[in-house]
């Protein structure tokens, strides 16, 4: 069962009607009607089918159970995802990511602080975020992933705080690393099996929006990449 790590309560999702406002709302990236509503009521079908195998598994575990596993997740991220009246919420497990970049020795590489306040920005982040009491001299990259939106193509999942701390004092450059969405797959960054598989569908859905327009291969030619057939991510 989907969870708002926030609020800190369960909540259901409505994949048919997530399905009907893609079909209604979202670009259609196979040019063919047929081909299209049949990718998304198969996609649809997974997430529903993934959901329900997750809800069975939490409802095995006490209150007890779920608040000892959720404290063992360490600094998460909840980012929201809207698709016509429904709100889907993501997570990412900060604290792990961070610790493998320890591991890595991996620093972050120099970003140009000015393309976060450009108008036509690619990065969605935390414009408004209070850093009134922020005093922290962290060193740590802020950490960018792929999120594609109506405006954007990324978001800032952790270092908001230090990167309007950083642009009000002037700061030309803040470490950073961007992730790809692969290495969220792999790493197991992200939490939940169902928003794995959800933000898997929103990589995929965009890959073939840019494939398609680039025309290089046939609509079932691209249609057999998908996960859906595949059970793997092909981009």
């Amino acid at each position: 069962m989907p969870f708002n790590y926030e609020k800190q309560i369960f909540y259901k999702v409505n994949f048919d009607e997530v399905g009907e406002s893609i079909l209604n709302e979202w670009g259609n990236v196979f040019e063919s009607e047929i081909i299209f509503e049949q990718y998304i009521n198969e996609w649809m079908n997974l997430l529903k089918e993934k959901e329900i195998f997750c809800t069975k598994k939490l409802k095995k575990l006490s209150k007890l159970e779920r608040a000892v596993a959720l404290s063992k997740e360490g600094q998460m991220f909840q980012t929201s995802y809207l698709i016509g009246k429904t709100t889907i919420y993501l997570h990412f497990r900060i604290s792990k990511l961070l610790s493998q970049l320890r591991l890595e020795k991996f620093y972050g590489q120099d970003i140009e602080t000015s393309i976060f306040n450009k108008a036509d920005s690619v990065i969605n982040w935390d414009k408004d975020i209070d850093i009134s009491e922020y005093s922290s001299c962290s060193k740590e990259p802020i950490l960018i992933i792929p999120m594609p939106g109506s405006n954007t193509q990324y978001e800032l999942i952790d270092g908001n705080h230090r990167l309007k701390k950083y642009l009000l004092t002037n700061k030309r450059t803040i470490k950073g690393y961007v992730l790809n969405e692969k290495t969220i797959f792999d790493g197991n960054y992200i939490g939940g099996s169902m928003e794995k598989l959800f933000y898997l569908f929103l990589m995929e859905y965009d890959n073939f929006g840019y494939v398609s327009k680039k025309k290089k291969i046939s609509i079932q030619e691209m249609r057999d990449l998908s996960y859906l057939y595949t059970n793997k991510y092909m981009f």
